[in-house]
């Protein structure tokens, strides 16, 4: 009886060695399956990765890109609400396929600082939605160059107008206390305020197009410095407008100006796919 019982204490310790060696074996298959496994995703993802960059790459060779190419002044209405520069603008397609339903959009702004303004065309490009402009037939093939439409016109208000005058004043103001006296400081704030209302004025706009058919969207920013031309002072010198209610200032009297990379630069290439 004793040997039986030995005998069967045995075969249990053999029966438990194999278990365990067979789950030994088995957790490192399983290892090596999750590391197989784990090995090829990466490299799908890898591939895929490289895939998408690929085509990024044919979309950007293929795709159209339009760009403000001229900015003709046509007037500036001075209206007690506020302003209205009125401009007329010609984009090139300097991609390689047509861009469809070309249109401008965008603001204008009062003693806008240089500082501003990439800030502003980034803000304005992305705030700006592809309206789906049934009447606006707009089509600019490959190296073609024409008038595009200008949906919503270029204005401001005056109140943003004074405001920004205010703050110009306030800041003179306050800087040059540590240099002068006080009573110097407040008496120029005085002399300023007392000066009839003059701005020039920057026109931040967008350039909004549609390519394959639709389903992708194409921006560019642009941005154009308007001054008063002033012959009487210089041929070349810049003035500010006089900010009358009813006052209109003819072409002559308008200079624009393209702010190098800023306009006529694509949005930083950028290319954003309908949903």
């Amino acid at each position: 009886m004793a040997r039986w019982t030995r005998i069967v204490g045995l075969f249990t310790v053999f029966l438990f060695v194999v278990n365990v060696a067979t789950s030994m074996i088995f957790l490192r298959q399983l290892n090596e399956m999750q590391a197989a496994r784990e090995s090829s995703d990466t490299s799908t993802s890898d591939q895929l990765k490289i895939m998408g960059d690929q085509l990024n790459q044919m979309d950007i060779a293929q795709r159209p890109w339009v760009r403000l190419s001229r900015a003709d002044p046509v007037g500036l209405i001075v209206m007690d609400a506020g302003i209205v520069i009125l401009l007329q603008l010609h984009a090139k397609n300097v991609g390689h396929s047509p861009a469809e339903g070309v249109y401008a959009t965008g603001r204008a702004f009062a003693d806008f600082s240089s500082t501003e303004e990439a800030i502003t065309a980034r803000a304005v490009c992305e705030g700006a939605s592809a309206k789906n402009l049934e009447w606006l037939q707009s089509m600019i093939f490959p190296d073609e160059e024409r008038k595009i439409e200008i949906i919503g016109g270029f204005a401001t208000s005056m109140q943003d107008i004074i405001k920004r005058k205010m703050d110009q004043i306030d800041f003179q103001y306050n800087e040059s206390i540590p240099l002068v006296e006080k009573d110097k400081a407040e008496a120029k704030k005085k002399e300023d305020l007392a000066v009839p209302l003059r701005a020039g004025f920057t026109v931040v706009g967008c350039i909004l197009y549609r390519y394959r058919g639709g389903s992708a969207l194409g921006q560019t920013a642009f941005v154009l410095n308007l001054d008063r031309s002033c012959p009487e002072i210089s041929p070349l010198a810049k003035c500010s407008f006089d900010i009358k209610p009813g006052v209109k200032y003819r072409t002559d009297e308008m200079l624009v100006r393209d702010v190098p990379d800023r306009g006529s630069s694509d949005f930083l290439g950028k290319s954003v796919f309908a949903k």
